[in-house]
């Protein structure tokens, strides 16, 4: 009897694992401590810089850590340009962005979510990303730069976006194509403000891990 008992102990924990590791958001598949890139989900011209992330590992990063989260989901069109954009913004920086696909968690408000939107409503309220009932809400793509915990570039350009157009791969690149009054590009304008921010990045891990940064443009003589 005890040793049914013990077989029906291990089952059930087993299954308990599995449940667990489903509900960690990381991509299905992935083994833990395994980096996956998102180029098998995403078009990345380059080195693919952006890597799956799981919730602990992403609010690890939030409030402790000093780096790079992108939130994001696969069937928004609009996330797969901003993606785009934003690896090719980092290619020249030794430095790596942590990926979560936020809307399942979103759709079920989950304690997960919950936490991220606290965590970044400061920068959700500056830019107005409320849902109908005044609650801060996530809008994707939404990325974030965090120096030792504290927010120091966040970005959700594109992502409130409601229109339906025929066409949305044309909409994506007539939007980022479109010359702003600077006399530069939407994405060209994107790319710049994604690399400033890389670069205060990028010194904060020198200063933290007292590493080198040649690529930061505040490091060159």
């Amino acid at each position: 009897m005890s040793q049914i008992f013990r077989k029906s102990t291990c089952i059930l924990l087993a299954i308990l694992m599995l449940f667990l590791t489903g509900c960690s958001g990381v991509k299905e598949g992935q083994k833990t401590g395994e980096k996956i890139p998102v180029s098998d989900t995403y078009e990345i011209e380059g080195e693919c810089k952006i890597f799956y992330a799981d919730q602990d590992e992403i609010l690890s990063m939030l409030k402790h850590g000093t780096g790079i989260v992108i939130f994001s989901w696969e069937g928004c069109p609009w996330c797969h340009k901003y993606i785009s954009i934003l690896n090719e913004a980092v290619q020249n920086f030794d430095t790596e962005i942590l990926y979560y696909d936020i809307y399942e968690d979103r759709e079920e408000d989950t304690d997960f979510y919950n936490e991220v939107v606290k965590i970044l409503e400061p920068s959700l309220d500056e830019v107005g990303a409320y849902d109908a009932s005044g609650k801060p809400r996530i809008y994707v793509p939404d990325v974030t730069f965090v120096s030792s915990g504290k927010i120091v570039g966040h970005d959700n350009e594109s992502s409130m976006i409601s229109e339906e157009f025929e066409d949305i791969d044309a909409a994506t690149e007539e939007y980022w194509s479109k010359v702003q009054d600077n006399g530069q590009t939407s994405e060209y304008n994107l790319k710049k403000k994604l690399t400033d921010w890389c670069c205060e990045i990028c010194a904060a891990l020198k200063e933290i891990e007292s590493r080198g940064c040649t690529s930061c443009p505040a490091t060159k003589d």
